[in-house]
């Protein structure tokens, strides 16, 4: 038979390639609206939970979105309608990359409109109290 070593690491159960090809099949999965639609509203919850299970599902749904199969679905009037809806409120869930990808190609190929506005995010000068004053560093002389 196999050395004993061998059968050990043999018997036990290989996660990371488990993971891999997990990744790797959510990565190829093929474009199909509804099921699109519904890992868009998962993308929407998985981002509290699991940043990096949210990067690979961001991931897996661009590229559904800017596949040929897409082009072949979202001929309709109505698919249009439903994956503009579901984009824009999912739209912050993607990273920036994703998203800027997303906002530039998504118009082009199939004439959606999509609506993003960043949030504001408050700067040290709207803040109360206004810009850099003199902190408590060391005292010239000392």
């Amino acid at each position: 038979g196999r050395p004993a070593a061998a059968a050990a690491v043999a018997d036990q159960p290989a996660e990371p390639a488990d993971d891999a090809t997990r990744r790797w099949e959510l990565l190829r999965k093929p474009f199909a609206l509804e099921e699109t639609l519904k890992d868009l509203q998962s993308l929407s919850m998985l981002i509290w939970d699991d940043r990096g299970e949210a990067l690979l599902m961001g991931r897996s749904i661009e590229r559904r979105l800017l596949s040929s199969e897409a082009a072949k679905v979202l001929g309709g009037r109505e698919a249009k309608a439903k994956l503009r809806t579901a984009v824009n409120d999912c739209l912050w869930a993607f990273t920036k990359a994703q998203r800027a990808n997303l906002l530039e190609e998504l118009p082009k190929k199939y004439g959606l409109e999509l609506h993003w506005q960043p949030p504001k995010l408050e700067t040290r000068d709207d803040s109360a109290g206004g810009g850099k004053g003199k902190g408590k560093g060391k005292k010239k002389g000392k």
